[in-house]
């Protein structure tokens, strides 16, 4: 008590600067006077003065016109009431000055006012407890009394009740009694009361002295007699509920009160109304129990998403508050009390009210769906989990018949799963293939209402907004899903072809151009890759829609006008979705590839007026996913010397020959040529129809593209088949081999070009090919019997010969320009030859002089093997000498032994495959240095003059 009062609260909440004030109250000042003026202007002049003849004579007398005086009232009010306002605030002004005086006044005025309360309330406190007290008064003790009955043990004023207690019952008086009661109460219930037992009361048992009426699912009440007299009424003795969840024993506070009630009714009412009673008690009781269950989940794992609401007797249970927004439907349960009355309104003895329960969908009951509820196991989650089940169901299922209209779905081009939890609505989802592998799946969140799309990704977030703040479950959710799907596939596309060569565009075509060119009105997403190294013109387009998914083959380029020229074909892959593997991408490559090939061929072609046809046939050189078809074209629109005259006839023995023979070779440009010769009269080796099948692209610089550089500077060509019918297989039938080359140096790979324009194959060749020299032999071979076989049967055996004779005349070459000598060779067989060697020397008396010596060439068998058997040629003038030059400079070959070639003393021999070129370098060597020597004595002399 003697410590100091502790400090007063000092306000500090609502205080403003007085010059924020006092600017504040000079805009309003002058915003008022803007509105002033503005009024003013507004309001009616005098008649005269509008009419421009003043009533006042003189200027020194007020105008009294109504208008003026109107005016004049407006501006005082304005004035008035703008003066209280700075009056107000000069006050304001003159307490600021004295800042710290006011604001002691104001909290000791606060602290004063909250004692007063202080006060107040310990009075009125005060008071009730006096008033409380009043019935916890001891009454006056009556110590008269007291004192007579402690002393006496009686006293004469008491009154006395003459209550005689009767003897205790033995064990076997109350067995006996209590027998005696079950009997009296079977006898009661079986005859007397037979009729009038309610049919709810039809299950009841008798043990105890008391009959126990059994309710299933509500209760079960214990009764009794307690007379002999059938008419009289039954007792309440004990109640249960039979219902879960509930009290195994009812308060005592009930149990008085429901026996007060119960006796009563069973002595008006008798049986009949206990049952009502007892009924409704019970329905009522199960709507509490509900609501408190409700409640308790309103507040626990539902918190924020539940509205509980009580009716009369009836319980509104509202969910997904959270997802309803305002003004939008809502959803609800409704748990009412059923009267079972018929349809006509009269009652039912066997029918009694009942619990149902009615489901509200979007501010519409659902009457087409049963709700399971279970009366006699009363739970408000797995009620809520049943209605939410249906629900989840009903959105699902909309979303699912929604996507099931769509042609994707129906030509079962994607795989759909909708699967249903009625128990557990958290495990329902509606999963859509939104990939080779991947899928997405839609979700509906049980306590929530929110829509969730699984996995979760960068492509599901704005996505699930959009459908959780829609108005159109069904469409929203179809589009939610189309979306993310689109999602997923235009990131995988562009990650999996970023890394096989293939970007991503812009698009070049406007929705306009890309509705005519597809022939398709909506779409959802369209990506545009190309291959690196194609034209800029040329895409690959993915469109991606609800109706399918499509690839198209775009040529973007434009004519001088501007307008596309909108070359497409739509590409034919494989139903479903594409397994985005590197092979795919390599196929894709080569297809799409191949189909700008054949686009660009067509368009030469249409270009040149050169009949064609494409033919749905096997390529059996691309992969068993590209299917390019065959291009099928006239050939007697390319050169009509080969036309097919339709009018002449086989005989039986051409048809016989005339198999499905092949041609193939590399395709180049096609064109027609410069030239037109007439038709010949002979019948023409080919059939008037050329197959260009496409194999595929290749560099053309193998080098550049395997030095590492980048891809887009390396040049590639497209690599066709030709294949041409020809009327002669046998002729061609070297062609169905394959002929392989094995560790061959680059140096020694030639070409050998076939001219299949004329009527006889005309060969050209390279002028560094060694068989430059026998071209007209090897035209011979190829026209002849064996045709082509004959000549590359040949061309293999014969080029180690060939390359020899080139070696040889490479180094006469020299000798060739100095005029000393020169070399010949001939080869009109395959199997002979003969080469020349011309000296030019010095003879007797310094004449100019020419010797030549001639070797002869044969195939002949050695040791069951071909040979080349090479000798000198007899002159005309007989054999030479052993002592002329020639013989004594071929005499070491002549005995030599080389590789695979060895002498024989008049010649050499030598295999064809090695040892001819050591033989033949042998023979040159030893001829060579004689040109432009002196000359002694050889028959073989030619005088120049």
């Amino acid at each position: 008590m003697s410590d100091p009062a502790g400090e007063i609260v000092h306000i500090t909440q609502g205080y403003i600067p007085l010059s924020k004030v006092l600017t504040r109250l000079a805009q309003s000042t002058h915003n008022a006077l803007q509105d002033q003026i503005a009024a003013l202007a507004k309001m009616p002049l005098p008649a005269a003065a509008m009419n421009g003849n003043s009533t006042v004579l003189n200027s020194d007398v007020e105008d009294g016109s109504g208008e003026n005086i109107a005016k004049k009232t407006s501006i005082l009010n304005f004035a008035m009431r703008e003066h209280r306002k700075w009056v107000k605030a000069l006050v304001i002004t003159e307490w600021s000055r004295k800042a710290d005086m006011v604001s002691k006044l104001i909290d000791l005025r606060f602290h004063l006012q909250g004692q007063e309360v202080l006060f107040s309330g310990a009075l009125d406190v005060m008071g009730h407890v006096k008033r409380d007290l009043t019935f916890a008064r001891m009454p006056s003790p009556d110590l008269k009394t007291a004192l007579q009955v402690l002393s006496t043990g009686e006293a004469a004023w008491m009154p006395d009740l003459s209550y005689i207690e009767p003897p205790p019952l033995t064990r076997q008086e109350q067995i006996q009694w209590i027998s005696d009661l079950d009997t009296q109460l079977s006898l009661r219930l079986n005859l007397e009361d037979f009729d009038k037992i309610p049919y709810h009361f039809r299950n009841y048992e008798i043990d105890s002295g008391r009959v126990t009426f059994k309710v299933a699912g509500e209760f079960e009440v214990d009764l009794t007699i307690a007379d002999e007299d059938f008419e009289k009424q039954f007792w309440f003795i004990d109640f249960r509920f039979a219902f879960e969840p509930a009290a195994s024993s009812i308060p005592d506070g009930l149990k008085n009160y429901l026996e007060g009630q119960v006796n009563d009714i069973l002595s008006k009412d008798g049986l009949l109304g206990c049952y009502q009673f007892l009924h409704e008690l019970v329905l009522t009781h199960k709507l509490n129990e509900l609501k408190r269950q409700a409640i308790q989940l309103s507040r626990g794992s539902w918190t924020g998403t539940l509205k509980v609401e009580p009716l009369n007797r009836a319980l509104a249970i509202q969910y997904w508050t959270s997802r309803a927004q305002l003004g939008s439907p809502k959803s609800w349960i409704l748990i009412a009390v059923n009267s079972g009355r018929k349809p006509n309104g009269q009652p039912d003895p066997k029918s009694s009210s009942h619990l149902m329960v009615k489901w509200y969908r979007d501010n519409k009951e659902v009457k087409d769906t049963n709700i399971s509820f279970d009366a006699d196991n009363l739970s408000a989650e797995t009620l809520l989990k049943t209605v939410i089940g249906r629900h989840v169901e009903f959105l699902l299922g909309s979303i699912h018949s929604r996507l099931q209209a769509f042609p994707r779905f129906q030509n079962r081009d994607a795989a759909m799963i909708l699967n249903i939890s009625h128990d557990d609505p958290a495990t329902s989802f509606l999963s859509m293939q939104v990939g080779y592998k991947d899928s997405a799946s839609l979700l509906v969140e049980p306590t929530t209402g929110v829509f969730a799309v699984k996995p979760h990704s960068k492509f599901t977030i704005q996505h699930e907004h959009l459908l959780n703040n829609g108005k159109n479950p069904a469409d929203d959710g179809a589009t939610c899903l189309e979306n993310v799907r689109c999602g997923v596939m235009e990131d995988e596309l562009i990650r999996r072809g970023s890394t096989t060569g293939w970007n991503t565009k812009k698009s070049p075509l406007s929705k306009d151009e890309l509705r005519s060119l597809t022939n398709t009105r909506e779409w959802t997403k369209t990506i545009w890759l190309q291959r690196t190294g194609w034209d800029p013109n040329w895409f690959v387009m993915v469109m991606l829609s609800p109706s399918g998914d499509a690839w198209w083959l775009v040529d973007a380029s434009r004519n001088v006008n501007g307008q596309s020229n909108r070359l497409s074909s739509k590409l034919p892959l494989n139903k479903g979705y594409p397994h985005l593997e590197d092979e795919f991408w390599n196929n894709l490559t080569l297809f799409a590839t191949g189909m700008i090939a054949q686009a660009v061929d067509q368009h030469e072609l249409y270009r040149h007026n050169i009949k064609f046809l494409l033919q749905d046939t096997r390529n059996w050189s691309l992969p068993q996913q590209v299917r390019l078809p065959t291009l099928e074209i006239s050939l007697s629109d390319i050169f009509p010397s080969m036309v097919f005259n339709m009018a002449e006839k086989d005989n039986a023995k051409a048809a016989n020959e005339s198999n499905a023979g092949t041609e193939t070779a590399r395709f180049g440009p096609v064109a027609p040529t410069a030239s037109t010769p007439g038709i010949s009269t002979r019948q023409p080796w080919a059939h008037d129809i050329v197959s260009i099948r496409f194999k595929g692209v290749e560099p053309v610089d193998k080098e550049a593209s395997g030095a590492g550089g980048p891809i887009s500077d390396v040049s590639f060509m497209c690599i066709s088949d030709a294949i041409i019918k020809v009327r002669k297989p046998t002729k061609f039938a070297m062609l169905k081999g394959h002929m392989t080359v094995e560790d061959a140096e680059v140096s020694r790979l030639w070409r050998v070009a076939l001219n299949l324009s004329n009527n006889d194959i005309d060969i050209q060749v390279q002028e560094t090919n060694p068989h430059l020299p026998v071209t007209d032999l090897m035209q011979k071979l190829v026209n002849g019997a064996n045709g082509i076989g004959a000549l590359m049967d040949w061309l293999p055996v014969s080029l180690p010969t060939m390359e020899a004779f080139k070696k040889i005349r490479e180094a006469w070459s020299d000798i060739e320009a100095r005029r000393q000598g020169r070399f010949k060779f001939i080869m009109n067989s395959t199997d002979e030859m003969s080469f020349q060697y011309l000296l030019a020397g010095t003879g007797p008396g310094n004449q100019q002089v020419q010797r030549s010596i001639t070797f002869l060439g044969q195939i002949k068998q050695r040791r069951g093997e071909p040979w080349w058997h090479i000798e000198r040629k007899i002159p005309s003038s007989g054999w030479p000498s052993l002592n002329d030059e020639f013989s004594a400079a071929l005499k070491p070959v002549w005995d030599g032994k080389g590789d695979d070639w060895s002498g024989l003393v008049t010649g050499a021999t030598g295999r064809p495959e090695n040892g001819i070129i050591g033989l033949l370098l042998a023979i040159d060597e030893a001829i060579r240095p004689l040109a432009g020597s002196t000359f002694q004595n050889n028959s073989e002399v030619v005088i120049l003059e």
